[in-house]
């Protein structure tokens, strides 16, 4: 998966010069999102994988039960949903 990781980055510091990611507060909902051409390819590279699915009536991404784990796995991370 880390070399799935640098091919990410690689071919988003090819799409974009002003920079890798920012991070961007997202007017919506309030919070801080990850911002950027680094953003673009995970969210396009984990949605591919059946990672996370974008919703069909708002701009929300959903993380499946699939992301779940393998973000847990591969990454370290630790998805907790609000309420």
């Amino acid at each position: 998966m880390r070399d799935g990781i640098a091919t990410i980055a690689g071919r988003a510091r090819m799409l974009h010069k002003r920079g890798l990611a920012r991070q961007c507060l997202d007017c919506t909902e309030r919070t801080h999102r990850l911002g950027g051409p680094l953003g673009v390819a995970l969210l396009e590279a984990f949605s591919d994988l059946g990672w996370l699915r974008r919703s069909r009536e708002t701009r929300a991404i959903q993380v499946t039960l699939k992301g779940q784990f393998e973000l847990r796995q591969q990454l370290g991370v630790e998805v907790h949903f609000p309420g």
